[in-house]
């Protein structure tokens, strides 16, 4: 279903799709974009296109792309936290609020 190719085995598959917040925003892109071919009385298509209009009805592919970043701003401030223990210094504007900025639509 949705072109997603074969694995030796499930633990393949999850470690490719699920492994974080990252590969689960690919998985459900891939599932919000897919065409969804064929005919349902020979294969998945209705079933597919249900799903996929769920995935895009709950802006799940944005959810998580939202977590991604959040993930990703962790693991980045973990790296600076260690790279300062180990060489010293200390924190720079990295750790400053970010102020939020509605852009223009033009």
């Amino acid at each position: 279903m949705f072109g997603f190719i074969a694995h030796y085995n499930r633990t393949g598959f999850a470690q490719t799709w699920f492994d974080n917040a990252a590969t689960r925003r690919d998985f459900l892109d891939q599932v919000a974009r897919y065409p969804c071919w064929g005919d349902p009385t020979f294969v998945w298509s209705d079933v597919e296109k249900e799903i996929r209009l769920r995935v895009r009805e709950n802006l799940l592919v944005e959810a998580w792309t939202t977590r991604a970043r959040e993930e990703q701003v962790a693991r980045e401030k973990a790296e600076l936290a260690r790279l300062q223990a180990k060489h010293g210094g200390t924190a720079t504007a990295a750790d400053a609020p970010v102020p939020t900025v509605q852009l223009g639509l033009l």
